[in-house]
């Protein structure tokens, strides 16, 4: 530029400095000494390139990169960095006015100057974006990375308890206060987990907690758990002081596997699954009562054969009594009757005794897991 030096160059830069700090809160907030040197030196390679009018070279424009870049490290937006380039560039263009009316520079020639200068410090500006982007989008992955690696230390209990205190206070977490371990999974196969953490209000809110993806589960752990959920299956373990999230995690983890395996959508945890986890667990069992209240049942017809596990099944469900289990079934409380004393007939079984309905009950709920009738049974 005409009358540019390095003592100009310098004084024009801390009149930029000046100004953006009297106009944005931002890099009013930070120390003028850490603005100007980057400003000094990218006015240099806005001017050297204007001067030769020349594109910038590789140099240069990683030169450009890096500063925006070090704004979004220095936690300056990329709006408040765009408005420094045009603080910059304005500041400039009145320096060229005035240099040009003091020398008697034709207007053409001026309006040409700040014409081309406009399309350099644009071009700048976008290299710039383009680097406090790629900053931010780097930092946003180490941080999703470092609270990731957090939660599973935390659910795993893989991280000791001094460095778990410490980290929940870096996240600002009270260590007084008592957490949920959580763990969701999504009903429908089109649904992402991102999806499933919105509608469970864990993406912000009124909830204090973190939360991650585990073996493509939604899993962590908030402080008040949500309530209510229409569409896919969540697990919930007890509240528990930091230390013991993880014992709160295998509850929830149990009260998730039994709900899906179940087919039972919504939010559950331990008590409200009563019996069924122990089900889900213990597999002999199961498979010795399936054997000992269902395989009588393979010398029927299908569908005989499931009329007949579908009636004890309401019938056990309405604790043994006829009535509402025959309305709900539609079907007269004589058939019933009828078909309650066939099974009995079948399996050599008493259903009014308490243990034998309980472990009948267990094997028709082995059933539902496996999503076989009784001619699963059958050899």
């Amino acid at each position: 530029m005409i009358g540019y030096g390095s003592q100009e160059g310098t004084r024009l830069a801390a009149l930029c400095v000046e100004r953006l700090r009297a106009d944005n809160a931002t890099y009013r907030s930070l120390d003028p000494s850490t603005l100007l040197p980057a400003i000094v030196t990218l006015d240099d390679i806005v001017i050297g390139a204007l001067s030769a009018n020349r594109d910038f070279s590789a140099s240069e424009l990683a030169e450009i990169e890096t500063h925006g870049r070090q704004r979004a490290g220095m936690g300056v937006p990329i709006d408040d960095l765009l408005q420094g380039w045009r603080v910059c560039a304005q500041t400039f263009v009145e320096e060229i006015a005035r240099y040009g009316h003091a020398q008697a520079v034709a207007e053409p020639v001026l309006l040409q100057l700040v014409m081309d200068l406009h399309t350099t410090c644009n071009a700048a500006m976008v290299v710039s974006a383009q680097g406090h982007r790629e900053a931010e989008l780097e930092n946003v992955g180490s941080e999703y990375e470092r609270r990731s690696e957090f939660v599973r230390g935390v659910l795993h209990s893989t991280l000791g308890i001094g460095d778990i205190r410490l980290r929940a206070q870096m996240y600002g977490f009270e260590l007084g206060r008592r957490f949920h371990a959580i763990r969701a999974r999504v009903c429908s196969s089109g649904e992402s987990v991102t999806e499933l953490e919105g509608r469970l209000g864990l993406a912000g809110g009124g909830r204090s907690g973190l939360v991650s993806v585990i073996d493509g589960d939604l899993a962590g752990f908030v402080d008040t758990p949500p309530d209510r959920l229409d569409d896919g299956y969540v697990g919930l373990g007890p509240a528990v002081p930091f230390d013991d999230l993880a014992h709160s995690f295998r509850r929830a983890t149990r009260a998730l596997t039994t709900a899906v395996a179940f087919g039972m959508p919504g939010i559950h945890d331990m008590a409200s699954l009563g019996v069924l986890p122990a089900v889900m667990s213990d597999q002999e069992v199961g498979e010795e009562l399936a054997l000992r209240y269902l395989a009588p049942l393979a010398a029927l017809s299908d569908d005989a054969a499931d009329n007949l596990l579908t009636t004890v099944k309401y019938y056990l469900a309405h604790g043994q009594r006829i009535e509402p289990a025959a309305r709900e079934l539609l079907i007269h409380p004589n058939t019933l009757r009828y078909r309650i004393r066939r099974y009995q007939e079948l399996t050599g079984c008493d259903l009014r005794e308490a243990g034998t309905a309980l472990e009948v009950w267990w094997a028709v709920q082995v059933t539902r897991i496996d999503g076989h009738g009784p001619s699963r049974t059958r050899s």
